[in-house]
């Protein structure tokens, strides 16, 4: 026991150390975040008969993997297994804690109150610190301006991959989500969404049903203030973090009458040029790995101005997407906008990289049961 408890200390100490050590290498400035976004505009779009970049593509991960990027790989293992150790820890610690407030606490908006330095701080803040994430946050006094004004509003962020909730919930705390019905059955996860106002959509409802939800928890009162804000990704899937994806209108139906919408833009860049965002045909859990692998990233959130629609964007939900994404992709530097990808091309684009990890899944319990015979 003593031999166990003597190895796992150094365990913990030495990836502590390491870890600490990839936070002081100084690397590029984070400003160059928003100007990478504009050179890839600039030379992706071209003349307007020239075809765009498909924005579900992973160029970093299309390309067969180099024997440097191997050895990389192999010596950031230790780093790796750390991390997933450390964000075990908190993941589930944060949980027990959260449910615990959630069952005691009745009132939603108590239990908004006291979660939200709790989320900011521990969870959030603490798992990308441990991920090896260079954290820049812009925009914070329209946060202010948004909380002081008494319109309820609806957060309107860009899609890359698994990390946007952690830098989201770095900023603004818990947040309403919508989430499949399955979501309510899983342990400590259900609950603690359920209490904090989570929307439950199950298959069966129709599109007019989920918008009517939305509508409803939009316009509660206190919403982003002093309940859960309700976040909605108005692109619907993830992207490569390039440029936009063509928005849907759901969000800008539920805020069209009364509300708002805060627009966040999310941007990252890692050290290898490796992208973030969640668009290939890898599982959740070896995407999210390939991530820990990484020496360090940056990741930078910028909180835009309070949008109010006008009385024209209020009866025509399209024109008032269509706005609001002019507005985050001028704000983050140019990023390009991929509306010539309609929503049903991105969702058969979905569609196929769940094809393929279901097939990949499929490949490696055959090659499992090969090596077993």
């Amino acid at each position: 026991m003593a031999l166990v408890l003597a190895v796992l200390k150094r365990f913990v100490v030495g990836g502590f150390v390491v870890h600490v050590a990839t936070t002081l290498i100084p690397g590029r400035r984070r400003r160059q975040i928003g100007d990478k976004g504009v050179k890839a505009a600039t030379d992706e779009i071209g003349p307007p008969d020239q075809k765009l970049r498909d924005p579900f593509t992973d160029p970093y991960f299309d390309k067969p993997t180099s024997l440097p990027q191997k050895i990389r790989l192999v010596a950031l293992r230790p780093l790796a297994v750390w991390r997933w150790t450390m964000l075990s820890g908190v993941t589930v610690s944060y949980l027990v804690v959260a449910n615990a407030v959630v069952m005691v606490v009745r009132d939603q908006g108590k239990r908004y109150k006291i979660l939200k330095p709790f989320t900011r701080t521990y969870l959030s803040r603490v798992s990308l610190w441990i991920m090896g994430c260079r954290l820049h946050i812009d925009g914070l006094e329209n946060l202010l301006q948004a909380t002081a004004s008494p319109n309820a509003f609806v957060l309107t962020p860009n899609h890359v991959g698994i990390l946007d909730f952690w830098l989201l919930g770095s900023v603004f705390g818990p947040c309403c989500v919508t989430a499949k019905a399955d979501i309510r059955k899983v342990p400590l996860l259900g609950p603690l969404a359920e209490g904090l106002g989570a929307i439950f959509i199950d298959r069966t409802v129709s599109a007019e049903g989920k918008t009517e939800m939305l509508v409803q928890r939009a316009k509660a009162r206190g919403a982003g203030r002093t309940i859960a804000p309700l976040l909605v990704f108005p692109e619907g899937t993830c992207s490569n973090g390039e440029g936009l994806v063509k928005f849907r209108t759901g969000a800008f139906v539920a805020a069209g009458d009364g509300a708002a919408v805060l627009p966040v833009v999310l941007q990252y860049r890692t050290h290898s040029g490796m992208s973030v965002g969640w668009t290939g045909p890898l599982s959740t859990f070896d995407h999210f790995n390939r991530i820990m692998h990484e020496w360090y990233y940056h990741a930078e959130v910028r909180v835009l101005p309070l949008y109010r629609p006008s009385e024209a964007e209020s009866a025509d939900p399209a024109l008032f997407a269509s706005n609001v994404q002019c507005a985050m992709a001028e704000a983050a530097g140019g990023l390009t906008l991929y509306n010539e990808f309609s929503i049903a091309q991105a969702i058969s684009r979905e569609q196929t990289h769940e094809d393929l990890r279901i097939q990949n899944k499929i490949n490696k319990k055959k090659k499992k049961k090969k090596k077993n015979a």
